[in-house]
């Protein structure tokens, strides 16, 4: 789980690094880099998160997860999101009834217009086996697309696949994920 963890950073520092190289201009150009007078941080960051849940007969989810990222350029931006569920699952062979915590680091690349390709990997901790607290580890990637309302707010929906499976299947494919993004 700390390979996939190294892995993750080394990809997002290559990935800023390579991007950072060059400048896109909301039209889709790209053009040489040029000096700017200052970085305005409030112009780059931006909020959000998902709220949601679900209920069947022997499960029940509340979820909410908060976001900040930055706008490194006007396509490719990264951040982190914090992660609390509430789950109830009682079924003849398991029962759990706790309070899921974590959280996850995040890259996303407009690729055109309000379409975007995605990168997480979260950790999340709970009492998964009834004994004691542990972790588990998700890294997930995908697509998504921004529908975008007023002059900065927008909608977002995902569909990821994880690339790790974990007994526990707490993120099973695929992964559909909304939420609301301000600041962009």
């Amino acid at each position: 789980m700390l390979r996939e963890s190294i892995l993750v950073l080394a990809l997002t520092l290559s990935m800023a690094s390579w991007i950072s190289a060059q400048t896109i201009d909301s039209t889709g150009s790209s053009t040489a880099p040029t000096e700017q007078s200052s970085f305005n941080w409030k112009d780059r960051v931006f909020f959000g998160g998902n709220v949601g849940g679900g209920i069947t007969n022997n499960k029940l989810a509340i979820n909410l997860a908060p976001l900040v990222g930055l706008r490194i350029t006007d396509r490719y931006s990264a951040g982190v999101q914090a992660n609390y569920t509430y789950v109830r699952i009682n079924i003849p062979s398991y029962t759990l009834n706790d309070h899921v915590i974590g959280g996850s680091i995040f890259n996303r690349y407009f690729v055109w217009r309000d379409l975007f390709l995605h990168g997480e990997a979260e950790m999340l901790n709970a009492n998964w086996t009834g004994n004691a607290r542990s972790n588990i580890y998700n890294l997930m990637a995908g697509g998504g697309y921004l529908f975008r309302f007023g002059p900065s707010g927008g909608f977002g929906v995902m569909v990821l696949y994880n690339f790790i499976e974990n007994t526990y299947g707490v993120r099973q494919n695929p992964v559909i994920n909304m939420g609301f993004t301000f600041g962009l």
